[in-house]
């Protein structure tokens, strides 16, 4: 199996600059095993994929992975895939905001192109919580 991705630098004012991301735009009929795989061998600290909408008002559900397993929400992955999917007309949005449903419910990411190769973003999200892991 293979599937197209593109590779974002995030929080980056040139490229080679920034986090690394990298961006499948279309997820759909890609595994989870697939995705997990796919995320360990590119290596970077997420790779996201993104799929249709799960929920009402959504555009499209983002799953966000580590090389070692699924997150149900990381900001940099987020803003990164927003400016992606806008740039690449991959997911539409509504009044240059892009509305991801992920792990943690909707995030909304406002977004300005510059081009298809760059562009900004912004997003509010729920204020975290702390957990204990044993």
């Amino acid at each position: 199996m293979s599937a197209e991705y593109i590779i974002a630098d995030v929080f980056a004012r040139g490229p080679g600059e920034g986090n690394q991301l990298a961006v499948f735009g279309d997820g759909r009929g890609l595994s989870d095993a697939f995705m997990q795989r796919a995320a360990n061998e590119i290596g970077y600290s997420e790779t996201t994929f993104v799929l249709p909408p799960e929920t009402d008002g959504d555009d499209a559900r983002l799953r966000i992975f580590t090389p070692q397993r699924e997150l149900p929400f990381a900001g940099h992955p987020v803003v990164g895939s927003a400016v992606v999917v806008a740039a690449r007309k991959i997911v539409a949005g509504k009044d240059g905001t892009v509305r991801f449903g992920t792990g943690v419910g909707t995030i909304e990411v406002r977004v300005r192109v510059d081009s298809e190769r760059a562009g900004w973003a912004e997003m509010r999200q729920p204020i975290p919580t702390t957990r204990r892991e044993s």
